[in-house]
């Protein structure tokens, strides 16, 4: 059995089958890089001043937030500490989460 996150909407065109699993993950940080800059706008912070206030480099930050890459676990913490927001308030809305199927192969 395999289990795979496919997104409802994929916005690229691509059916959720279509879509190798590295796009899904690549989406899903994508998405929460909106979500990071939606409560950057909230509070008027720029990303110089987030990577100051969350001690992830500016460079760092700015790959994660602008270019979808895979973020750890403890730039996640800190970028939600410095926001004041919890790890939970970055993840991307309902209607973009990956939903979980199951299939056999």
């Amino acid at each position: 059995m395999v289990t795979a996150l496919v997104l409802a909407n994929t916005g690229a065109g691509k059916t959720c089958h279509q879509m190798a699993p590295w796009e899904l993950e690549e989406q899903f940080y994508q998405s929460m890089g909106k979500v990071i800059v939606r409560h950057m706008g909230k509070r008027q912070m720029t990303t110089y001043k987030l990577s100051r206030q969350s001690g992830v480099s500016f460079v760092q930050l700015d790959r994660y937030i602008r270019q979808g890459r895979r973020m750890p676990a403890f730039a996640l913490y800190r970028i939600a500490n410095a926001l004041g927001v919890t790890v939970a308030e970055l993840m991307p809305d309902k209607a973009e989460e990956p939903e979980q199927l199951s299939f056999d192969l």
